[in-house]
């Protein structure tokens, strides 16, 4: 008896001495048909590309847990395989690729730590807890926010994000009040938001900016923050071109032009198109087809390897994306072509105010083009953007006007 105590007493102690980590370097793929994610990219720092979205993730044993959003994946890890066995993934296997992958992992101690506060959050917000009632039950809510403000001041950014998030419906609601009381002339500083931002930009300044976007316009100051995202948007983050993007969407006032006994047609701009250019894919054609009356004619590979992946709509108006591969990476681009002046001023206007410069002019055998370009400071580094519109060499053709994000 006491041997089999003793052997059990060892179990626990093994048990309980894992600590979460999250070195996994690599890309996943799978075949199967039925699943929504094809592509898991980890960065072994705790970050993973879902397709176009950026997840986090810790690993405990050989369970895999990854937040992205508000889902949760769970895998189990057999080799180099990651076996799905939650919601959204349960059932399907991934299998490591030949895939060479950045490796982003900089300071071992302090991905560990964020692991192990991951898992602490997972723990503690997560398993065993029913969410809505987090969010309804006022005693719960406030248990809630006091466990993620705990996890955010240990440097847990995701904990920030959220306990931020939850000051936000707060905020939401006194901005409600105060639209209903004509006595409130305006809103003060949230200071414990406001902190919050600060405390994220010391940790990472992409997810700092972002934050503070989603405070500006939050309380009233839409073009501060659209700018803010804007500019995230051109470094290529891919959670400020969603939310960009939603905004857009929900916009009432959207530019619109009647044609065609009346139906309306939904005018693109530069931001849009460069959106777009960020995209997967499977966002794009999603995106093209629900809101912009598009549908898929094609897709083709040209000498150069570049897959080219073409879409019209019923007002003679086309987009391709290009998408080069590996060494012809440099060849990916978005193509607009449309007939509608009134679009292209659109566009022009903005080239203006994001202070794009002309660097040449010419004409080619697609006509007379214009190239622009932009510069900005992402990280210390400079980064170039480039804008081409091709023009039909007689001023008087129907050809259609191309412009090209690249």
């Amino acid at each position: 008896m006491n041997r089999l105590l003793l052997v059990l007493l060892l179990i626990a102690s093994n048990v309980n001495a894992q600590q979460a980590q999250n070195l996994l370097l690599g890309n996943f793929t799978t075949n199967c048909s039925s699943s929504y994610y094809r592509s898991l990219t980890f960065d072994n720092n705790g970050k993973l590309n879902i397709d176009a979205s950026i997840a986090e993730y810790f690993i405990i044993g050989d369970t895999l847990i990854a937040f992205q959003d508000k889902d949760l994946f769970k895998f189990i890890i057999k080799g180099d395989s990651l076996y799905g066995v939650s919601d959204w993934v349960k059932d399907i296997v991934w299998n490591k690729t030949q895939e060479a992958v950045e490796d982003k992992r900089i300071n071992h101690q302090r991905a560990t730590e964020n692991a192990e506060l991951l898992y602490e959050y997972y723990l503690k917000t997560r398993l065993n807890i029913d969410q809505i009632e987090q969010i309804f039950d006022r005693n719960k809510f406030e248990q809630y926010q006091s466990v993620l403000e705990s996890l955010c001041n240990r440097n847990l950014i995701r904990a920030c994000k959220e306990y931020f998030a939850t000051l936000a419906l707060e905020r939401m609601a006194e901005i409600k009040n105060a639209s209903s009381d004509s006595t409130v002339k305006e809103l003060t500083p949230n200071p414990e938001m406001l902190k919050i931002i600060e405390k994220v930009k010391s940790m990472d300044v992409d997810e700092g900016n972002f934050l503070e976007a989603n405070y500006l316009i939050l309380t009233g100051q839409m073009e501060a923050g659209e700018k803010i995202l804007i500019d995230l948007l051109n470094s290529g983050n891919i959670q400020a071109a969603s939310y960009f993007y939603s905004l857009k969407d929900d916009k009432e006032t959207e530019i619109e032009r009647v044609v065609f006994e009346n139906e309306s047609q939904k005018i693109f701009d530069l931001a849009t198109l460069r959106l777009l250019y960020t995209m997967s894919l499977d966002e794009v054609l999603s995106i093209l087809t629900r809101d912009y009356a598009y549908r898929k004619i094609g897709q083709r590979e040209d000498l150069n390897g570049t897959i080219i992946n073409e879409f019209e709509n019923d007002w003679l108006e086309s987009i391709s994306k290009f998408e080069g591969r590996a060494s012809n990476s440099n060849l990916s681009y978005i193509e607009y072509c449309t007939v509608n002046i009134d679009q292209v001023n659109v566009i022009l206007e903005e080239l203006k105010k994001e202070n794009y410069s002309v660097i040449s002019q010419g004409t080619n055998y697609s006509g007379k083009f214009t190239d622009y370009k932009k510069t900005v400071i992402v990280d210390g580094k400079s980064q170039d953007y480039y804008v081409t519109i091709y023009t039909p060499e007689d001023d008087e053709s129907e050809e259609p006007i191309c412009i090209v994000i690249f």
